[in-house]
């Protein structure tokens, strides 16, 4: 896939459909999700993450990618997080792979 980027299409349904099938993994996306949930905890104050704990709140992963993400958000907060996916090929990617912390509602 050629990253000739439309602004109109970045981050459609459609943008993330193609870019899931085609190089996704390949371009190293999973370990840049990774890389980024743990930046993002580890830089959480820790009064918001005793709150979120004591609450257990529930945390939204909105454009999951393929999930990578999960992991470490379960092992920060006590609730599995919920995905929220706009493409179907990243729904089924995930779902492939038998992503077990996984919860729908």
């Amino acid at each position: 896939m050629a990253d000739n980027f439309d602004g109109s299409k970045i981050n459609s349904p459609d943008y993330w459909n193609k870019r899931f099938f085609e190089d996704w993994i390949a371009k190293g996306g999973r370990k840049q999700t990774a890389f980024f949930a743990e930046l993002c905890c580890r830089e959480l104050p820790d009064w918001f993450l005793a709150e979120g704990r004591a609450r257990k709140s529930a945390i939204f992963d909105y454009g999951c990618a393929l999930g990578d993400a999960l992991p470490v958000l379960q092992r920060t907060f006590p609730n599995p997080p919920y995905p929220v996916k706009a493409g179907w090929v990243g729904v089924f990617l995930i779902c492939s792979r038998g992503a077990s912390i996984l919860r729908w509602s």
